[in-house]
């Protein structure tokens, strides 16, 4: 009998699993873009990709885990990246001065007109920041946090999320 959750085994020969690197961004930023409506409300904005930018980069900070499913054209098609709350505070500080880095470079962005009326944006952004903060607030009640999971539209229901999630379970 064939478990709801047995990934195919012509599918996993199409897909593998890998750590995140630097060369899974735009696909990772191209992924949450198609799952996601972030951009809608901005406003004259030049090239909506610059809001998924963002958020892609908030999710790589303060997670130990990070896990994406890359296709054969190096396509990622799935990722969970994740956090067990028992960082040290070096890692703490190494966190807090990305966050630094991020912000930093959402204001020169900001400024140059990148995410549309400057106004807008700044709500917006500010509203995706305090949504963030929100579920924070409970993680410290936790071991472990799971802070972006996706798998892309076409792969869903094939078990591929739940080998994500043991892949993760297993690092916890």
């Amino acid at each position: 009998m064939k478990s709801e959750y047995m990934v195919n085994t012509h599918l996993m020969d199409r897909l593998r699993f890998e750590k995140y690197s630097n060369q899974h961004f735009t696909s990772c930023v191209e992924l949450i873009k198609s799952t996601w409506n972030f951009h809608i409300d901005f406003i004259n904005i030049p090239d909506d990709n610059i809001v998924y930018e963002y958020y892609f980069k908030t999710c790589l900070n303060w997670n130990q885990h990070l896990d994406v499913i890359v296709d054969k054209n190096g396509n990622v098609q799935g990722l969970l990246f994740a956090s067990k709350e028992d960082s040290s505070v070096f890692k703490e500080l190494v966190y807090l001065r990305k966050e630094r880095q991020i912000k930093k470079w959402k204001n020169k962005k900001l400024s140059l007109g990148a995410f549309g009326e400057r106004d807008r944006a700044e709500q917006l952004l500010e509203d995706l920041a305090f949504n963030d903060h929100q579920g924070e607030i409970d993680a410290e009640y936790f071991d472990s946090e799971v802070n972006l999971f996706i798998v892309s539209p076409e792969l869903k229901g094939k078990g591929l999320g739940r080998k994500l999630m043991d892949r993760y379970m297993r690092f916890c």
